[in-house]
C-alpha cells in the first residue's frame, strides 16, 4: 500500500491482530528478545494497567552491533515510545485509533487520550527495546515536532478543560514497578 504514515499503518495492525494483546515495532528499531515475556508478566500481575512499558535504549548509526561494541548506545530509560510498549487490545478499543491526520506525534496524541480516559500504564524498569535515532525519524526535525507536541498538549488540556477535569484531581495514570 501506498504509505499513508504511521497511524496508518498502526491502525491496520492493529485491526489485522488477532490477540488480547498488541505491540507496535518501527522497522528501525529492535526488541530485546525477552521483551514480550517480560511485559505479559508485567500485565498478568497489574490487571489494572493497560499497557506495559518498559526502558529503551538509544543508538545512532546503522549498526546495533557497532554500538554494542563501541558503548554508542544510552543507558536504558523509561522513554514514552510505543515500541517500548504492550497493549491490552481492550485498552486500544477504549481509547480508539491512532489519528491518521498526524505525520508526527500520532503516539504523543494517543496517549494524552488515553491518559484523559483514565488508562493505567505499568513501568518496569526493564530495558526492551533499541531506539534507533537518524536524521530520517519523523521527528528528527526538532523544531517541527515540538510545535506538534505543544498543539497536542494544548489540545489535551482544552478536551481536559471541556470535561471539566481539574488540574491534581485525576489520579496519577502510572504504576512503577521494579519487582
Amino acid at each position: 500500500q501506498e504509505n499513508q504514515g504511521p497511524a496508518a499503518a498502526r491502525n491496520r495492525g492493529a485491526d489485522s491482530a488477532s490477540g488480547d494483546l498488541i505491540a507496535f515495532l518501527d522497522a528501525d528499531d529492535l526488541w530485546l528478545p525477552d521483551k514480550t515475556a517480560h511485559q505479559v508478566a508485567t500485565l498478568a500481575a497489574y490487571p489494572e494497567a493497560g499497557a506495559a512499558w518498559g526502558d529503551a535504549y538509544e543508538f545512532a548509526g546503522d549498526s546495533l552491533v557497532e554500538a554494542l561494541a563501541t558503548g554508542k548506545h544510552s543507558v536504558p530509560s523509561p522513554q514514552f515510545l510505543l515500541q517500548s510498549m504492550l497493549f491490552r487490545r481492550a485498552t486500544l478499543d477504549v481509547v480508539g485509533p491512532f489519528n491518521p491526520d498526524l505525520r508526527i506525534g500520532e503516539d504523543v496524541d494517543w496517549l494524552l487520550r488515553a491518559m484523559e480516559q483514565g488508562v493505567r500504564f505499568v513501568l518496569h524498569r526493564h530495558p526492551v527495546v533499541y531506539y534507533r535515532r537518524h536524521g530520517a525519524n519523523l521527528t528528527s526535525d526538532r523544531d517541527a515536532a515540538h510545535r506538534q507536541f505543544y498543539a497536542l498538549i494544548k489540545r489535551s488540556l482544552d478536551r481536559r478543560r471541556a470535561a471539566g477535569m481539574k488540574p491534581g484531581k485525576q489520579p496519577s495514570p502510572f504504576i512503577v514497578t521494579t519487582r
